[in-house]
């Protein structure tokens, strides 16, 4: 950085534009991170073979100041090439992708080269070289900062230059571009899991809130109130669906995110209870015939889910990391058997219990025991 001076070199004349506005800056961050994504969940089908391996360490990107002020001051040069000054102050190893066009000079397609950059992807393998996609989805690289220069070239050409910077810097020989396998590793999680005194507090909640519905004490819907229940099960622990939702997804699944910018400790009943809240949006007519609801009106799958009378086991993940001031707490609950099944009662409206062929709990006594 400190090779080069602020403002283009005499070789690039008088440029046409230069450098990225905050939107443009926002659409290169938010398309690293959507291609990023893609890979990370295993939805990335080309290669040379493919597909490519989901990702289990696959970080978040955000935009870098130094690194863009460096990217510029290296497009300023209007040169062709990598620039071999290019860490920053800390002496952190940087990354570099770059990309030149020779033919008009739109501005809109400038935040297009990340794209161009990750479709190499359809040539990657061991012996391949595809330094510019690796780069974008190196899963340690969770920085980036570019620069952007059009100037006038030989004849009526106009030459584009776009210049981005990584930190870390990826493509390091021998070392893995990511960790193959499931999402486990966002942003370093402080916590993930729950203790049993926290699995029974989830189950208890739902035990709690299923047998108010089951006793007919549930008046809230739209319309309430909700029918009482003749046929609800009694829910408990699922040590496997938990382990599934640990890793994330499928059965019947809830998930909720929860964000704040204290660390705080994370109370998983009241997420249960969020969950049985969509019920002030419920019409209690279709208890008999479970369907979607109605676009542009208020969602009421979660409650259902919670309340789906033939789910007796329930199985739940957490997760908790930082993202920058926040702490974002992710917690999903798989059940078994799923419910919300279109065209399905949630349960047979009756008097509690009476379906039950053990008789009610004794202490859920809307429950089947």
């Amino acid at each position: 950085m400190c090779l080069y001076n602020e403002g283009p070199a005499d070789k690039c004349k008088t440029p046409f534009a230069r450098g990225f506005n905050q939107t443009e800056k926002n659409a290169i961050v938010n398309e690293h991170n959507r291609l990023r994504n893609i890979v990370a969940l295993g939805k990335e089908s080309r290669g040379n073979p493919g597909p490519q391996p989901s990702a289990a360490n696959m970080r978040k990107m955000s935009w870098n100041e130094e690194l863009a002020t460096i990217a510029q001051r290296w497009a300023y040069q209007c040169k062709d090439g990598h620039d071999a000054n290019r860490n920053t102050l800390d002496k952190t190893y940087v990354g570099q992708n770059i990309h030149y066009t020779y033919e008009g000079r739109s501005r809109s397609g400038k935040c297009l080269v990340v794209a161009s950059f990750y479709n190499e992807v359809k040539e990657f393998n061991k012996n391949s070289s595809a330094g510019h996609y690796t780069q974008v989805v190196w899963a340690n690289t969770h920085q980036v900062g570019c620069g952007y220069i059009s100037y006038p070239g030989k004849g009526s050409r106009v030459v584009t230059t776009v210049v981005c910077n990584y930190k870390p810097g990826g493509n390091i020989l021998s070392a893995a571009v990511y960790k193959e396998g499931v999402a486990t590793a966002c942003n370093t999680p402080f916590s993930r899991g729950f203790n049993q005194t926290e699995k029974d507090d989830i189950v208890n909640e739902h035990n709690r809130l299923r047998n108010i519905v089951a006793l007919g004490k549930e008046s809230r819907g739209n319309p309430g109130p909700q029918p009482s229940a003749a046929n609800m099960k009694k829910i408990s622990w699922d040590d496997e669906l938990a382990e599934i939702a640990q890793q994330r997804f499928n059965v019947g699944q809830n998930i909720c995110m929860t964000g704040s910018t204290i660390h705080h400790s994370f109370d998983p009943s009241l997420q249960v209870r969020d969950f049985y809240d969509e019920v002030k949006y419920f019409n209690s007519t279709n208890v008999n015939c479970f369907k979607l609801p109605e676009p542009n009106t208020e969602v009421v799958g979660h409650y259902t889910q919670v309340v789906w009378a033939d789910t007796k086991l329930v199985g739940c993940g957490l997760i908790y990391y930082p993202d920058g001031v926040w702490n974002i707490y992710y917690m999903a609950c798989n059940y078994g058997p799923g419910g919300n099944i279109i065209g399905d009662s949630l349960y047979k409206e009756g008097t509690p219990c009476s379906e039950c062929a053990g008789g009610c709990d004794i202490t859920y006594t809307g429950l089947c025991a």
